[in-house]
């Protein structure tokens, strides 16, 4: 749901976050992006571009279900 959008993918990681492993739901944790590149995060504190990336996450959450 995220190509299309001009944001190289770093691929699909593993890892026993915190945040993931200590739930009692499922969960993920998507990272858009490095607020310390300034290019990034002039593109991530535009509103446009935070409603485009959360239009296409919900579309993939909706998708696999």
């Amino acid at each position: 749901s995220l190509s299309g959008l001009g944001i190289p993918s770093r691929g699909v990681k593993t890892a026993g976050y915190h945040v993931l492993v200590n739930t009692e739901v499922p969960a993920i944790l998507v990272e858009m992006g490095f607020l310390s590149n300034p290019a990034e995060a002039r593109k991530l504190q535009a509103p446009a571009t935070q409603d485009r990336l959360a239009r296409r996450i919900a579309d993939g959450i909706l998708a696999a279900l």
